[in-house]
């Protein structure tokens, strides 16, 4: 059992989070291992391999006419000009020109990519964004392949039951977002719209399904285990995020695009839109406080700005603030910037005497468990997750409240079989997202989505 300040070698992955004691193993034999799943009787969680190779995306053949299309409309003037020698000084010329430059702009069916924003810059990840069920064992997986794969822990067999999601309106797939009180409601931001499914009893293994028509907005599939309707605004498109209002009765999706500062709320019980108007050119996250009266805003701003909108009961208008500054400044409605974590590159001692590893630089996600008592810290140039305790702290001097953060140890993601009869450390690999599953009753359990394809976990165990 190694604890901070350690991180674990190149041979080791992280199993477990025992009360601030970090525990490493190097594979399903080691004593820290068996310590873990028989000793201290916590639950492993097998990984999940993402298996999503030579799939095609449901716009596959859709763009692949797009292109040929494309190609048969830059070629059809210069072939006209060279069989009928047409001089482009000839009014027939003109008019073929303006025919052939409308045509093209008509099979051009998509619209400008943002790459301004992270998810649609050319190095996005493949895997682009993973959701948990506030309340059951149930993670949503979005890949580039236009895919969202649903897995479901299965406590009898210990493995994970999958269903994949599929639509050809599921283009460029951002965001998602489960409902808070429905047993399977899942928001799946998109190119061009919101595909909103409703997922039906029980999954099973590879369960695909693949609707392949569907008709007037708004859009409706069915089958026996799911459906799905698709909104969509004009004009708001590329979707960069959704969330779901967490009031307890609420039917309210708001969507934010990255290419339109304007907000979308859904209502799905009369199938009506509202949009919120706001200044900038998109919007890049949404997060609803618990109680649902205020909507938090990231735009796509110079700077760093974050916005709120205030709705009321009716839900029909709202009103603008700043509840972010820049760092150091004194912040609107007695909110402050308060740096309280700063993470330079640094070298840190490997256990069992392993070679160090460097921890640390620009920060890629952050991820606190449902209690506030673990915050996970993942980097863009480095293997490793940092993992801290975090207290509340009252200053003796201002004798305010505020947080201190205490790194425990650090994360290398381990490749556990079903059985627990196999484990092995993921090398090589960083980490794209994280998440803590909030379904879990005592302790906690980390979740992240490395670049390998995998998901891994991290047991949490109190006292």
């Amino acid at each position: 059992m190694s604890q901070s300040p350690f991180a674990p070698n190149a041979l080791q992955g992280t199993i477990a989070d025992l009360d601030g004691k970090i525990v490493y193993a190097t594979d399903a034999e080691d004593s820290a291992f068996t310590n873990v799943s028989q000793q201290q009787q916590l639950q492993l969680y097998p990984s999940i391999a993402i298996d999503a190779s030579g799939q095609h995306g449901p716009d596959h053949i859709e763009n692949t006419i797009e292109a040929l299309l494309k190609s048969a409309a830059s070629e059809f003037l210069p072939f006209l000009q060279s069989r009928l020698g047409i001089d482009s000084n000839n009014k027939l010329f003109s008019l073929l020109s303006t025919l052939s430059e409308s045509f093209s702009n008509l099979v051009s069916t998509r619209y400008p990519v943002p790459t301004d924003h992270h998810l649609f810059s050319a190095n996005a990840p493949p895997l682009r964004t993973m959701a948990w069920h506030p309340h059951r064992n149930v993670l949503a997986v979005a890949h580039e392949d236009h895919r969202v794969y649903v897995y479901e822990h299965n406590s009898t067999t210990n493995e994970w039951d999958t269903r994949v999601l599929e639509h050809r309106y599921m283009a460029d797939i951002t965001s998602l977002d489960w409902k808070k009180y429905c047993h399977g409601t899942l928001a799946v931001g998109c190119r061009t719209g919101v595909c909103v499914w409703f997922l039906n009893g029980n999954t099973s293994n590879h369960y695909d399904f693949m609707p392949t028509t569907a008709a007037l907005k708004p859009h409706h599939q069915r089958s026996a285990n799911a459906y799905m309707h698709f909104f969509s605004t004009p004009g708001h498109h590329h979707i960069s995020a959704v969330a779901w209002d967490p009031s307890l009765g609420s039917q309210t999706l708001a969507v934010a695009s990255a290419v339109d500062s304007t907000l979308i709320m859904y209502d799905l019980l009369t199938f009506n839109h509202t949009p919120l108007k706001r200044n900038g050119k998109g919007n890049a996250l949404l997060r609803w406080s618990p109680d649902g009266r205020y909507l938090y805003v990231g735009g796509l701003w110079e700077g760093t700005a974050l916005g709120n909108s205030k709705l009321d009961e009716q839900r029909n208008q709202k009103s603008s603030g700043f509840v972010g500054q820049e760092p150091g400044s004194a912040g609107i409605q007695g909110l402050w910037d308060i740096k309280i974590l700063s993470t330079p590159p640094a070298s840190v001692p490997t256990a069992l005497e392993g070679p160090p590893e460097t921890v640390g630089g620009v920060i890629k996600e952050l991820a606190m468990d449902p209690t506030g008592t673990r915050l996970a810290v993942s980097y863009e140039y480095c293997n490793l997750v940092a993992l801290y305790t975090v207290k509340a702290n009252v200053s003796p001097i201002s004798l305010t409240q505020g947080q201190e953060l205490k790194i425990i140890g650090y994360i290398r993601g381990m490749d556990i079989s079903q059985n627990s009869t196999i484990a092995e450390p993921m090398k090589n690999t960083k980490a794209d997202h994280l998440a803590f599953v909030p379904s879990v009753k005592n302790g906690a359990v980390l979740s992240t989505l490395w670049k390998n394809n995998k998901v891994s976990f991290v047991s949490v165990k109190t006292v």
